[in-house]
């Protein structure tokens, strides 16, 4: 995204509680840390993450969670897609394990015109849940 910035207002509601958010002209994205805790799964993460939005979109609503196995670490994702009044938003989370413990939870918002977004590509999950695990093994 060569032409983010960091956003301190105006973020989008369903990245409210993230700790760093992002816009760009195609896309908003965040990164926030859940610390770990006796009940804290990546499972329950996606799963909360799922039930939230269903209550900011008005139209159409479609949810997906899933694994991805990189290397020895899993990834679980959760694509959640809205479509209402000639807008359709598509919002996709990657939770990765942290070293420390707990987990980072990345998140990827892009918003257009009904049918200007494709449907999501499996390959291009991937390849952000691979950027993911990279992203939480340079912290150290």
């Amino acid at each position: 995204m060569p032409d983010a910035h960091l956003i301190g207002a105006d973020k989008p509601p369903a990245l409210a509680d993230f700790a760093a958010v992002w816009r760009s002209e195609d896309a908003a994205g965040a990164v926030k840390i859940i610390p770990p805790g006796p009940d804290i799964s990546a499972v329950g993460i996606a799963s909360n993450l799922i039930a939230v939005d269903p209550q900011m979109c008005k139209g159409d609503f479609a949810a997906a969670r899933f694994r991805i196995d990189i290397d020895d670490r899993a990834v679980f994702s959760a694509v959640l897609s809205c479509s209402e009044t000639n807008q359709r938003r598509i919002t996709e989370y990657f939770i990765a394990p942290r070293r420390q413990g707990g987990f980072v939870v990345f998140a990827v918002i892009r918003s257009k015109g009904v049918g200007e977004i494709p449907d999501f590509d499996r390959r291009k999950l991937d390849g952000l849940s691979r950027a993911a695990i990279q992203a939480v093994e340079s912290q150290g």
